[in-house]
């Protein structure tokens, strides 16, 4: 178990310097208690033994801080970057004599609730170098985004101004690392090489083992008046405390040909997708009440041939971008490329397997389930046909078919739904009242 973490907190906070008091931004207050010390507290709980407090601007007031909270009994050491323009990155570097072999890194102006001992064996089990806590959020639009592969691995960084004319993941870097020592040791920066994110990373994409772990527990920006108006309100609300992946969390999986977007045959290109006009605000209303909402597809265009798996990401980066625009998201998109029959003219050999993850089976869902720390009884499948149904079945989760797409004539499998509703409109609308 990891047992150091290093808050990076060496900016001066000029964006919040209305709401500081001519205090160092980590002591900001955030509903009577500063950033800094709820940033403690929560790695304390996650039996973060040791911290490396990286700063610059008013260090003494930040030493005389921790003195007065006896280091909430915990090894703090505090550390100076006399400097102060070595940004995130060579702040880091220049201490790596401080650092355990594996450990924790965590940017000074964070709000977080993270399970960290399920994101250090995410980290271990991928056998990575370094892990960067991925998720989606409600502005990718003004955010650094992060491209993975199947195998979870960084291929990409989309640092922020992004191009209006293309589509990109909505997967967020959080600002929130594991790091093996031993795979920075001997990192020379270059100069004007800075920041972790914009610079460092994205050169060691091909050197070193790089992966993403997509979550949905929280953790935001405190970094300007409006952000922290927002860290206050989710705390106030239990967003923040009930968050964590240590409690189990209710979920809406959702189909997509027919539930989400008209049906258009089977779809090979991003012109083809057309939301219903009710998607965003269903799903906007959803997460509103606590619930997780994932996407669940089966895609056999992929297997045929008819669709590469690059184009079948541009095709959910169009929706998560539509989404977007309307302040909402999906937590994360399961999608099944197999197909269980051959025949087809440039069909894909390898993905024309009979799979557990191709609707009817339940594959998809389960893996979400683990993933997410789901709990079944408060989960719901909004779904257009039998498939959706036998799905939901199989993981014991209630079922909801919409009138929409294939209304269930497709009359493929046995199973009846739980409820019957026009759209998903009406549908998120039932399942809202259901939990009251």
């Amino acid at each position: 178990m990891i047992k150091q973490a290093v808050i990076l907190a060496g900016g001066k906070g000029t964006r919040l310097r209305s709401r500081l008091k001519d205090r160092p931004k980590p002591l900001v207050d955030i509903l009577g208690v500063s950033l800094l010390e709820r940033q403690i507290l929560a790695l304390k709980k996650n039996s973060i033994k040791k911290i490396l407090l990286l700063v610059n601007y008013k260090y003494e007031e930040i030493v005389s801080f921790c003195k007065k909270n006896k280091y909430w009994d915990l090894d703090i050491n505090i550390k100076l970057d006399e400097d102060g323009k070595v940004g995130t990155a060579g702040a880091l570097l220049s201490s790596i004599n401080f650092l355990d072999d594996i450990f924790l890194v965590v940017y000074g102006d964070t709000l977080f609730n993270i399970d960290i001992e399920r994101f250090q064996k995410f980290h271990n089990l991928n056998k990575a170098d370094i892990t960067l806590y991925l998720h989606p959020n409600d502005h990718p639009y003004d955010s650094d985004l992060v491209e993975i592969n199947d195998q979870n691995r960084v291929t990409k960084f989309h640092n922020y101004p992004h191009n209006e004319n293309f589509f990109y993941p909505n997967l967020v870097n959080a600002a929130f690392y594991v790091i093996n020592k031993e795979s920075i040791v001997d990192i020379n920066l270059e100069i004007g090489e800075f920041d972790l994110a914009k610079h460092l990373f994205p050169k060691l994409i091909y050197k070193l083992k790089i992966i993403g772990y997509n979550s949905s527990e929280y953790i935001k920006d405190c970094g300007t008046p409006e952000r922290l108006d927002k860290c206050e309100f989710d705390l106030k609300n239990g967003l923040v405390e009930n968050s964590s992946l240590k409690l189990k969390q209710k979920a809406v999986f959702i189909d997509r040909d027919g539930t989400i977007n008209f049906e258009n045959g089977f779809i090979s290109s991003p012109k083809q997708i057309k939301l219903y006009n009710f998607v965003a605000s269903s799903i906007f209303n959803l997460k509103k009440e606590g619930f997780l909402v994932f996407l669940i597809t089966n895609q056999p265009v992929v297997a045929r041939g008819e669709c590469s798996i690059e184009t079948l990401n541009q095709i959910h980066w169009k929706i998560e971008k539509s989404l977007s625009k309307s302040k909402t998201f999906f937590d994360k998109i399961y999608y099944c490329p197999h197909h269980p029959d051959s025949g087809f003219p440039g069909e894909v050999k390898y993905l024309k397997i009979k799979c557990n993850c191709r609707k009817p089976e339940n594959g998809m869902i389960e893996k979400a389930i683990k993933e997410y720390n789901i709990d079944r009884e408060k989960s719901w499948f909004i779904g257009d046909s039998t498939a959706d149904l036998a799905a939901s079945f199989k993981s014991k989760v209630k079922s909801i078919l919409v009138k929409t797409g294939n209304a269930g004539r497709d009359n493929k499998y046995n199973y009846k739904p739980n409820y019957v509703s026009e759209n998903l409109e009406e549908a998120s609308k039932l399942i809202i009242n259901r939990q009251q």
